[in-house]
Parts: structure tokens; sequence; C-alpha cells
């Protein structure tokens, strides 16, 4: 198998586990859970069980990433900054998923992280470092972003936001620009002509 594999990075409650589990007929995905790859799980003296980094990760992560390009159409995975670094490492081209910077956006995404069940520690991760980390994405030149939540965008990933990043995504396959320290965004219009940043 040789399938042109789209890696999708996507910030947390952005809707890959929604995608995978609605949309696995029409793509062959992957959502690769990073945790997975980030935390071993250990007994202490009082027979407790508790986690600790993984000092593999995360190249473990990547390696597992590597295996599914070609064998999937679209992988979802973690955002964190040591993942993205990583994937540029690797010369993996990716897509960068996250919401616009607002704070209807902020709440928006906090209740949507607690209606699903996320972790505390993680809801308040996202909510404390909220600005810093969309203002990080929104600065980095490597991949191609899909800004969720802005005029034209759906405010989470579903089946027009994928075929609108695949759209472009076969663009910047074509015209091989995604190591050149650009990136593209989507036209409103798919029928005009398209330039990268």
């Amino acid at each position: 198998m040789n399938k042109n594999t789209l890696v999708i990075s996507a910030f947390p409650a952005c809707g890959k586990s929604w995608c995978f589990n609605n949309l696995n007929n029409k793509y062959n995905m992957a959502d690769s859970d990073s945790s997975n790859f980030s935390w071993l799980k250990n007994v202490d003296k009082q027979g407790n069980i508790v986690k600790i980094r993984n000092p593999d990760f995360p190249n473990n992560y990547i390696e597992y990433i590597k295996s599914l390009i070609g064998e999937k159409d679209i992988v979802f995975v973690s955002s964190h900054k040591e993942v993205r670094d990583a994937l540029k490492e690797n010369k993996i081209p990716y897509v960068l998923v996250y919401p616009e910077n607002t704070s209807d956006n902020k709440c928006l995404w906090t209740q949507r992280m607690i209606a699903r069940g996320s972790p505390n520690n993680l809801i308040n991760l996202v909510v404390d470092n909220w600005n810093n980390f969309i203002e990080e994405m929104s600065i980095e030149e490597y991949p191609f972003h899909y800004v969720l939540g802005t005029k034209e965008n759906q405010l989470f990933l579903n089946e027009e936001s994928l075929e609108d990043i695949i759209y472009v995504w076969n663009n910047i396959k074509e015209n091989d620009i995604w190591l050149d320290g650009t990136y593209a965004e989507i036209p409103v219009d798919h029928t005009e002509p398209w330039n990268k940043k």
C-alpha cells in the first residue's frame, strides 16, 4: 500500500476523535494519542500505580507515525511543541490545526474539553496557556496552517474542513513547498489561485 498520507497535528478538542469515529468509512484514518507514548506506568513502594515520563518520547511516537505513512489516508497526531519539532526534524510534512485566539473560542474549547471528559490537568494546561500555545502555533513557519473559528472556517474538524485541508494539501504536495519555510492558507473560493505565504 502506498497512500498519500496526510498528517494532521491538531490542538486538543479540535475534533480529531470525532473525525476518526464518524468519517472512517470515507478515509482510512488513525487517531494517535501521544499519551500512549509519552508516559509509562510504574508501581511505587506502596503499590500505587504512578505515571512517569517515557524517556523514549517523542522518538517512539515519531517512529509509530512513520509506520502509518503510506498505510493511512489521514493520521491525527498531537500538537505538543516537542512533537511538532520532532516532525520537522524527521522531515514529516504536516498540517497544523488550531483555534483562532479569541475569548469566545477559549470558552468554547474549555466547555468542549469538560464535556468530553478530558482530565483536569489537561483542561488547566490548555486554559492557563491558551494565549501562549495559540501564539506559538500561529508564528510557526514549517507547516500549512488551518485556523478554526475564523470567518470562513468551521469551529471543529469535520467532513467539510477535512475536504478543505485535503484540497490545499494536494496543491502543496504538487508544488513541493512544505520544506522551504513557507505555509499556505485556503482560498475562500477553491477556483481562485492560491499562494504560499
